[in-house]
């Protein structure tokens, strides 16, 4: 129950103004870690009070072991002492909107949807205070309706109010939910007294304006001032709608992505981190990544042939999303977005003619979801869009285009176009869903699409996709058997992300969970999982059997063990032409250790053993991962993070090259080393300033020894078929990569900041003469981009 005051409370984090003493009082009874229903063991008691344009929690946590009050930059995860509160607006029992507090002021909030699933990657604008005393802490939150969402002749409200003691790790709530992640929103309680009061019309302006000088390094050094503008506008339309809009964004205080060691044929994928297109998660997912927004603005799919130098990634010029909430059931989310052209130096194969080549058009990306709730947080979804170039032929003096293919129906860069429908259907107590996805695809225009595993995608061609997954999610046993076909043409990568096309994947897993204590175990679950892949010409690309065990320690640290075993296989990607080429099998042993998280000092360790044989000699070869960081936090606002990473592989044979001329395809053995390490420090000097530094090392080397060869006219290349080869010439290359962000933010208002960046990448991480070994001594003489830039961003609330 809320109380409804006039005006506005003063947010100090003290519950000391009459309005707090008129609201009643209510209490959090129950645990839902580390004993799952158990009596609490600190008191815990919130208030509600809203006015016209808000609502105030106020929380007041007695305390009575050592408090841990630390704090961070904002939605990055503490361990602290925190307390969150979860609203359903709309009270569909659906979807909520979380914010969470710690001792420390920190702020973290996102979205619930589904019931079950949670996205932190949403931001509103909103308010919190915390007081520390002798007896414990309070927090003083202020929400205000214009980021909430609740359509006219909604149900009640519901809320969820929970508490994390660091030190004892026990959650406190006060709707008591399911620990078996059957059930969350759905089971929120109705909050009532509330007279949700929203404006027509809401604006939020933020435009920006940024500063800087660029440094390239390498043979010549260049420098150029950077100065950048543009703006970002958030309307809130009636009760239910928002228009998100951007011009000219500017992503220079992003975090860098973590280099990564990559020896498979598979891309790999990376987390969102540009803020316009990290909201709305919840409307654009579905089961097959059709929508991958890091697609928007990357060179994803474009060949520049022989260009001189690399095109640097497309610029977004603008974009727009729409996420509307159409009556009781329906939800709409669209977007679209303008990427710039990249025009290259291109030098002819023929005559030698360098002259500039268009290699990335402007590109227009559009896309549609709509959606039906069903009831028990289901839905049924249709979605489509596509990616189109408005330009056509190669650039004059050009007649080819920049992959040195002629165009096809007189464009050289081709359109792509998806439609999709997915369903979600759950039972009354959520532990059992089922959920599909059929998806169709259509590639028109540009030059062919030829693919490593040798299939080509034609201008006209269309496609076809579908999975349906089964799970039992709740309850002691679960489970779930999840099956996906991937049709010969179907191709999103344009759009979204699907990094092994053209297959069967049938995946079942089967667990047992216990999920309060026994034992030494607070919680622990034993899984079994087998997972079987074959392309669409019957051939065994992959096909493993796996025993893992994960628990939670009563001493708080955790594990994860697993065994797997997987047999002999065909890859179709290694040779680049589709020739089946047989890949050795392995035994494996993955182990994950994490110390207690609620101590000063955290470590953890992730690590993968595998031994193979690797053919007819009877030979064998073996690959090790392993990953470890070292959590510091020396005082609250300071957080450290110390991690180092290796990887050897060695023994198995690896496509080299394949000879028209001699008539063979060649392989060596692998042999690959890798280190790195990276640091990570923040300082959070108060809620609205922060200082952080990301800087990250490694080198690796890659060396093909031992070659051997087997002949073209062999349609499937066997590991016993490899004859050694005398011709051969070791292959060797050595990398090595800094790459540094160092960030400074200032809120100097609600919704405003002052950023100050300096930022170092890599322009290209190939050592010069590299011998196949770990090479770091040329680091500082090799190509590198600096980038010092100040940014302020002010919020115009209309």
């Amino acid at each position: 129950h809320a109380v409804q005051v006039e005006g506005p409370l003063r947010l100090d984090g003290r519950l000391d103004e009459p309005a707090w003493r008129r609201a009643p009082v209510h209490r959090l009874a129950r645990q839902r870690t580390p004993t799952p229903g158990g009596p609490v063991t600190q008191t815990t008691t919130f208030r509600v009070v809203a006015t016209r344009d808000a609502i105030y929690l106020g929380i007041r946590c007695d305390q009575t072991v050592p408090l841990v009050a630390r704090r961070t930059r904002r939605d990055r995860a503490v361990e602290s002492d925190r307390v969150t509160v979860d609203i359903d607006s709309r009270g569909r029992g659906k979807d909520a909107f979380h914010f969470e507090v710690t001792a420390g002021g920190t702020l973290v909030d996102g979205i619930r949807y589904n019931d079950t699933t949670i996205d932190l990657q949403w931001d509103g604008v909103w308010w919190a205070e915390v007081q520390r005393d002798a007896k414990g802490w309070t927090a003083e939150i202020e929400i205000p309706f214009r980021i909430l969402r609740r359509p006219p002749k909604a149900r009640p409200m519901r809320i969820q109010v929970r508490r994390y003691v660091s030190r004892l790790g026990e959650t406190d709530e006060w709707a008591p939910t399911p620990r078996d992640g059957s059930r969350e929103v759905s089971r929120y309680a109705p909050l009532e007294g509330i007279e949700f009061r929203a404006r027509r019309l809401v604006a939020d302006l933020y435009p920006y304006f940024s500063v800087g000088v660029a440094l390239d390094t390498g043979d010549q050094v260049a420098a150029s001032l950077v100065r950048r503008y543009g703006g970002n506008l958030k309307l809130r339309i009636g009760t239910d709608a928002t228009v998100d809009a951007t011009v000219l964004p500017d992503f220079g205080n992003v975090e860098a992505d973590t280099a990564v060691f990559n020896l498979t044929t598979a891309e790999l994928r990376f987390p969102e981190k540009r803020p316009f297109f990290q909201e709305g998660v919840d409307v654009l997912t579905t089961p097959l990544s059709v929508f991958y927004s890091r697609r928007i603005g990357s060179l994803s799919g474009t060949t520049a042939g022989n260009a001189v130098d690399a095109p640097p990634p497309a610029p977004v010029l603008g974009a727009a999303k729409l996420l509307w909430r159409v009556g009781k059931r329906g939800t709409l989310g669209a977007l679209v977005a303008e990427t710039g052209a990249q025009d290259v130096a291109v030098r002819s194969v023929d005559d030698g003619l360098t002259a500039p080549q268009r290699v990335l058009p402007y590109f227009t990306y559009a896309l549609a979801r709509g959606q039906i709730d069903l009831p028990n947080a289901g839905y049924v979804g249709l979605m489509a869009g596509g990616r189109v170039s408005f330009d056509r032929g190669p650039k004059d003096p050009w007649t080819v285009c920049p992959d040195l293919q002629a165009p096809e129906r007189g464009s050289c860069f081709a359109d792509a176009y998806f439609a999709s429908a997915d369903t979600l259907i759950r039972s009354r107590d959520g532990r059992y869903r089922a959920q599909g996805q059929v998806v169709g695809t259509l590639r028109w225009g540009g030059t062919p699409l030829a693919q490593i595993d040798g299939n080509v995608v034609r201008s006209g061609d269309m496609g076809g996709a579908a999975r349906v997954r089964l799970e039992k999610a709740g309850g002691r046993m679960i489970g779930w058997i999840d099956y996906t076909w991937l049709g010969r043409d179907a191709e999103w990568n344009a759009t979204g992300f699907l990094p092994v096309p053209h297959r069967h994947r049938l995946r079942a897993h089967l667990g047992w969970q216990t999920l309060s204590p026994h034992g030494a175990f607070l919680e622990e679950r034993w899984q079994y999982e087998w997972v079987q892949r074959f392309n669409l010409d019957g051939l065994s690309m992959f096909e493993g059997y796996q025993l893992n065990h994960r628990a939670k320690w009563k001493s708080f640290w955790r594990h994860f063990v697993e065994l797997h075993v997987r047999p002999r296989r065909w890859d179709d990607r290694e040779a680049r032409d589709g020739t089946p080429v047989e890949r050795a099998g392995n035994v494996g042993l993955e182990l994950e250790l994490t110390s207690d998280h609620r101590r000063k000092v955290v470590w953890d360790l992730v690590s993968t053993t595998q031994v193979r044989t690797t053919g007819g000699a009877a030979t064998y070869g073996w690959r090790t991962e392993v990953e470890s960081s070292l959590d510091v936090i020396p005082s609250g606002p300071i957080q450290l993070r110390l991690g180092v990473n290796g990887t050897y592989d060695t023994g198995e044979f690896r496509w080299v090259e394949t000879d028209p001329t001699d008539g063979v395809r060649r392989f060596a053995r692998l042999r690959a080393l890798a280190l790195g390490a990276l640091l990570r420090a923040n300082y959070t000097v108060s809620p609205s300033l922060e200082l952080q530094l990301y800087t990250q090392l490694l080198g690796a080397g890659t060396r093909y020894l031992d070659g051997h060869a087997v002949p073209m006219a062999n349609t499937r290349v066997r590991l016993g078929a490899l004859r050694p080869d005398p011709t051969f010439s070791p292959v060797r290359e050595s990398e090595a990569l800094w790459v540094m962000n160092l960030f400074l933010r200032w809120r100097f208002a609600p919704g405003s900041n002052l950023y100050v960046v300096l930022t170092r990448n890599q322009t290209d991480p190939t050592v010069p003469g590299g011998d196949g070994g770990l090479d770091l001594s040329q680091l500082g003489r090799m190509a590198a981009s600096y980038l010092f830039l100040v940014k302020v961003v002010h919020r115009f609330a209309l």
